[in-house]
């Protein structure tokens, strides 16, 4: 993602779990692996979002992604 990328283009599984990413894969997975997926796919988006210069990251995409981990994990701790 450049840091030029307007992000309202952006879909909200494409903002929090990154632009390469097809929500249809995800129905072939057990429950439990598509939030271990999904959590996986946002810690990316963040690693990508913090590779650029500190004054030019995007906080709200990395605090939204670190909001959508906790969700899946929060889920994933449920099932146990």
């Amino acid at each position: 993602m450049s840091t030029n990328e307007d992000n309202t283009k952006l879909t909200k599984t494409q903002y929090l779990y990154g632009t390469d990413v097809d929500p249809s894969e995800w129905a072939a997975m057990t429950y439990p692996e598509a939030l271990q997926y999904k959590a996986k796919l946002a810690y990316d988006r963040i690693t990508v979002l913090q590779a650029t210069n500190l004054m030019e990251r995007d906080s709200n995409n990395i605090n939204a992604c670190v909001t959508a981990i906790k969700f899946n994990e929060a889920l994933l701790k449920e099932m146990e």
